[in-house]
């Protein structure tokens, strides 16, 4: 249709450390606009730029996010379940 403006959902960020490996880093790519203008899709092996991407991402505990990802992030707190 000639229209090209993706949200995407990162849901829990705040879970990373808990995998073996580093999905952080692969974060860090995927929302570096220098890198991600040459992203490829590899369920579809489509190439595509998704430097134009809205990201947003979800986190319980904004201290358990890695340093180097939450530079990359505005920060917006949303006060959500209460004890009550």
């Amino acid at each position: 249709c000639g229209t090209f403006d993706p949200v995407i959902v990162l849901d829990e960020v705040d879970k990373l450390a808990t995998f073996r490996g580093s999905p952080a880093d692969a974060l860090l790519e995927v929302l570096d606009p220098e890198q991600n203008t040459h992203f490829t899709d590899r369920y579809l092996s489509f190439p595509i730029d998704i430097s134009r991407a809205m990201f947003f991402c979800t986190a319980n505990y904004i201290d358990q996010i890695p340093e180097p990802l939450k530079d990359r992030m505005h920060i917006i707190h949303v006060e959500g379940y209460t004890f009550e």
